[in-house]
């Protein structure tokens, strides 16, 4: 009866989220610029990747076809975007999958001003 009763609490019990990773990889959102450029990642190894809005108004960091490849395990990037209001940042934990994917600002003339790069995972 005591394992039973022990059991059923243990099913209670939250279950612990995933550590976070141990590699983080930070980008620099500035007027017309991602730093580092292009951004390289490592193929199925865990990262956090910071996106810091250092500018003074909004960008967005658009990805999708390597979010849509990705394993995100914590944060958000719907329909692969992410948006950063000025002086902001965002963070999406995620596994990226091998691959080389294009970056950009949405934001009306950022990338034809040259806010484009390319994710580069090996």
């Amino acid at each position: 009866m005591i394992r039973m009763l022990a059991a059923a609490l243990l099913l209670t019990l939250p279950i612990e989220a995933e550590a976070a990773p141990k590699t983080q990889a930070t980008v620099t959102l500035t007027s017309h610029r991602f730093t580092p450029s292009p951004i390289y990642l490592q193929s199925g190894v865990p990262v956090r990747l910071v996106l810091l809005n250092r500018a003074g108004k909004s960008h967005d960091f658009i990805a999708q076809q390597f979010f849509r490849n990705a394993r995100i395990l914590r944060g958000r990037a719907p329909g692969g975007e992410v948006r950063i209001g000025a002086g902001r940042s965002a963070v999406i934990d995620l596994v990226p999958r091998r691959g080389t994917y294009k970056v950009h600002c949405g934001e009306f003339g950022h990338r034809m001003l040259g806010m484009s790069t390319m994710i580069v995972v090996l």
